[in-house]
């Protein structure tokens, strides 16, 4: 790997004919991350492509093994943007991918680009990492799907990457100092003191997002069955990158499931976007015909319950509901509106 601890070099020089000769008058003012969008390119294979095409270029790129290559010179614009100001104005890094849906890249091409777009701020005077701000991601600028995993799974764990380098490299932490560390197959942990055995267990803040460790330090990804703050344990569910995943629906194992604002997993009847849903035990949300106690309630193929009104279940076969979701038997009294539509039944 290059080192960056004073003017930046390298590993490879494998320059390509597309690129314009200086920026227009523009200076340097962010660094734009990309990935290859294909698995097994090499540098030399990716400048053949562009002088080719010319077409399409970047300034750096980082391979599977975190080697990275030059291949435009900084003080010339690279055609990377898919806009011409943005490329005039910022310096492009493509990135290898290792596998495809979903384009994430590995532990060692992370490294290496978290360490190379650190490197370019402090050269460039452009101040402390910030994602969407003086490191942005390709479909900032232009609708695309590039940079992949980058910019969603993979992102809080290159952007920890960066930050740390940038820090390392401005003095302002050591290497052995606390932080991220990986034992480079892709297992995290977190050091919280001065040497390798303070690490964290449990809950941890990192950055925008929350964390999770086992007793061992190492971090967690996937369903979690754990306490907060000394309460009983709930389910959590934490991203690939270890992020903790709260406030949506998750598809998880051909089923759906809710994870609620704080990100616990939710059980029973829940209420989302002004409709009702029920999730069993398992958390799992439930469709179809429904019985709890002696009620029968009915949601469709989204998990809503259908409420307060008639609804067609199966070929023609009517059925009425109250406003809490009960299916109604029995004489019923359907009220309208001004307008003819059904405003109720009970």
């Amino acid at each position: 790997m290059a080192d960056f601890s004073g003017s930046i070099t390298a590993d490879i020089w494998s320059p390509t004919s597309a690129f314009d000769s200086g920026r227009g008058g523009h200076s340097v003012q962010y660094i734009v991350v990309h990935h290859e969008a294909a698995v097994g390119l090499t540098a030399a294979s990716l400048s053949s492509m562009w002088s080719r095409m010319q077409s399409q270029s970047a300034h750096y790129s980082v391979d599977g093994d975190g080697v990275i290559a030059q291949h435009v010179y900084e003080s010339d614009t690279a055609w990377a943007c898919g806009n011409w100001t943005a490329n005039q104005s910022s310096i492009s890094i493509e990135h290898a991918n290792n596998s495809t849906n979903p384009w994430t890249v590995s532990e060692a091409t992370l490294e290496s680009g978290a360490h190379l777009v650190a490197a370019l701020l402090i050269k460039y005077g452009l101040g402390y990492p910030r994602w969407g701000g003086n490191v942005r991601p390709h479909s900032q600028i232009v609708a695309t799907a590039c940079p992949g995993e980058l910019a969603h799974s993979q992102n809080a764990q290159y952007m920890s990457r960066v930050c740390y380098w940038y820090e390392v490299m401005t003095g302002t932490r050591s290497i052995e100092e606390r932080g991220w560390h990986t034992d480079g197959k892709g297992s995290w942990w977190y050091q919280t003191g001065a040497t390798s055995d303070d690490y964290a267990t449990g809950w941890l803040k990192g950055g925008d997002g929350w964390y999770y460790f086992n007793e061992s330090g190492w971090m967690l990804t996937g369903w979690v069955f754990a306490s907060w703050g000394g309460s009983e344990k709930y389910w959590w569910y934490f991203g690939e990158d270890g992020a903790l995943q709260f406030d949506k629906w998750l598809e998880y194992n051909n089923g759906w499931y809710m994870l609620l604002s704080d990100g616990r997993m939710a059980t029973g009847w829940q209420e989302r976007d002004g409709k009702r849903y029920y999730l069993d035990e398992t958390g799992r949300m439930a469709a179809g015909w429904l019985k709890l106690d002696d009620a029968w309630y009915y949601l469709r193929s989204d998990g809503s319950c259908v409420v307060d009104g008639l609804y067609e279940v199966g070929a023609d076969n009517i059925c009425a509901f109250d406003k809490d979701g009960r299916l109604l038997t029995g004489d019923i009294t359907v009220t309208t509106n001004d307008d003819g539509y059904i405003s109720g039944v009970k």
